[in-house]
């Protein structure tokens, strides 16, 4: 089996990311979620996550973050940093 090129796969995966953001940019789903993020509180953590996650004060990582949304969550449930990984 060949082992492909990181560079390629890298490039590979910056296109599909792209792609994938002009097909939603124009959407009123993703104009929507842009306009809630930029607020301080903004959460889209369901009722039972947000009270059992204790990320106060705590550095944080989020395995499979696509767009960041969780991300940005934990930061208003007062995570000191997080990093998301996709």
């Amino acid at each position: 089996m060949e082992v492909p090129n990181p560079k390629t796969a890298v490039e590979s995966n910056r296109q599909a990311w792209n792609d994938s953001a002009r097909h939603h940019q124009d959407s009123p789903d993703w104009q929507i979620l842009l306009s809630d993020v930029v607020q301080a509180e903004f959460c889209c953590l369901d009722d039972t996550l947000h009270s059992l996650l204790d990320v106060d004060g705590k550095d944080v990582i989020q395995l499979g973050c696509n767009n960041g949304r969780e991300s940005l969550s934990l930061f208003a449930l007062g995570a000191r940093s997080v990093v998301g990984v996709d």
